[in-house]
């Protein structure tokens, strides 16, 4: 699988998430970083809150970015480490469809 485009974050604290935690947050279809880090790569660049990671990328004809929750420190997404749509929509406040986040 090619992850030349993607990010992965690991959070300095864990979401907790039925009897799971969230460790890590993914961004994929990009087409363009703003950051490049090899995997292993020490120190690890840290982000905040409003930081630009990249630009979102075209897959399938149609732009947009993909968004995954992690569990339980797994870096990789197989069946079990990961969450469902539903279930980041509940872990994000609720959130449907068309929905925006607050402006802070």
């Amino acid at each position: 699988r090619d992850t030349a485009n993607c990010v992965r974050i690991e959070l300095d604290e864990p979401i907790s998430y039925q009897d799971r935690k969230v460790t890590h947050i993914y961004y994929a279809h990009m087409s363009k970083l703003a950051h490049v880090q090899p995997e292993g790569h020490i120190p690890r660049t840290r982000v905040e809150a409003g930081d630009m990671l990249g630009v979102s990328g075209v897959a399938n004809g149609s732009w947009h970015l993909h968004l995954g929750f992690l569990l339980d420190g797994e870096v990789e997404q197989y069946y079990g480490t990961f969450l469902y749509e539903d279930e980041i929509r509940k872990v994000m406040g609720g959130y449907r469809l068309g929905n925006r986040l607050p402006k802070e």
